[in-house]
């Protein structure tokens, strides 16, 4: 098979972190914001690939020198990825008929506020409002919140980055004090308004799925009696919700969750994970949509994540570069 051309970037704060100094081969292992290469998932004697770091505009978009047989973008954040985005943009303009994956126009969809608009309309989903702020001040909050429509609680967070560590929650007016946590100095932020969506056993539920070429699959499930979810260990689940996570990862109801297939079609990204959960009324409550999240996360434990699960996943990756795969031998520079 011909080479694959993966894109990454630097990230607009044009910051490198070194998680190790000594990694595979002898070489440094870096963590750069924003990005999620999914082709590290696969075998790479089946799917060679080749990466493009993009950096910063002054460094102009350079091209690999070679026509690829894919252009597979792994930029997947647009909000610490925009000057990557451009110029990922500009390298793919230069191989006219090569097929994208994961296009930058798309991955520009996936922002939380672009969400809640391509959302509108869609039957059984609901999205948060969510708009881009940026005070000056906690004392402007209650503005802001009149300003477009919303009532407290709301949730509070900056823009750019996955991590939820940052998120926190105003219950009223009074609790504005909280934004002083945060450098009020015009940067922007996310306010979105807050739904609970606690379920009748005092759980809350993040249900992850990931959807690969219109092809809704699993992740995991995550329970927590806060709102605020991050994590679970099965160990102390009751017996009930262990079964339930367990049998989570079989899940092939793909018509009860039909308005995220319709989602992902307004976003057209050819993979993406879902974060959501259920409500009373049987609507989907999404809380994020991007190409951010990485199926091997091990978010859950060790042990949670069957091997057959892990085929499903890797499958729908191949049948998805296969069915992208271009033939084109040369092209007009």
């Amino acid at each position: 098979m011909s080479t694959i051309l993966d894109l990454w970037s630097i990230g607009d704060a044009e910051e490198v972190t070194v998680v190790r100094a000594y990694g595979e081969g002898g070489h440094p292992e870096l963590h750069l914001e924003g990005l999620m290469p999914i082709l590290q998932l696969l075998d790479p004697q089946k799917y060679p690939r080749r990466v493009l770091v993009l950096g910063s505009p002054s460094a102009g978009s350079p091209t690999p020198g070679f026509t690829p047989a894919l252009i597979c973008n792994s930029i997947c954040d647009p909000d610490s990825n925009r000057e990557g985005l451009e110029a990922a943009e500009r390298v793919i303009g230069a191989y006219p008929g090569v097929r994208v994956v994961n296009p930058p126009g798309a991955v520009r969809n996936s922002s939380r506020e672009r969400l809640a608009s391509l959302a509108v309309g869609i039957a059984g989903l609901r999205v948060p409002k969510t708009v881009r702020i940026a005070p000056l001040s906690s004392a402007e909050l209650p503005e802001w919140v009149e300003k477009y429509g919303m009532e407290f609680p709301v949730l509070f967070r900056p823009v750019g980055g996955q991590e939820g560590r940052a998120l926190i929650r105003i219950d009223s007016a009074e609790e504005s004090g909280k934004l002083e946590a945060y450098a009020l100095d015009g940067r922007e932020f996310y306010l979105s308004e807050f739904v609970d969506f606690r379920s009748s056993d005092g759980y809350y539920r993040k249900y992850r799925f990931f959807i690969i070429a219109g092809k809704i699959l699993p992740g995991h499930v995550i329970y927590s009696k806060h709102w605020k979810i991050q994590r679970d260990t099965i160990a102390e689940l009751p017996p009930a919700l262990k079964r339930e996570a367990v049998d989570f990862l079989s899940f092939s109801e793909e018509e009860g969750v039909a308005s995220l297939g319709v989602l992902a079609e307004k976003i057209g990204l050819d993979f993406m994970g879902v974060d959501c959960s259920f409500l009373a009324d049987g609507k989907i409550l999404l809380f994020e949509a991007n190409a951010c999240m990485n199926p091997f996360s091990e978010e859950k434990e060790p042990g949670y994540y069957t091997e057959a699960w892990r085929k499903r996943i890797v499958t729908a990756l191949e049948s998805l570069m296969d069915a992208k795969i271009s033939t084109v031998k040369s092209v007009k520079r």
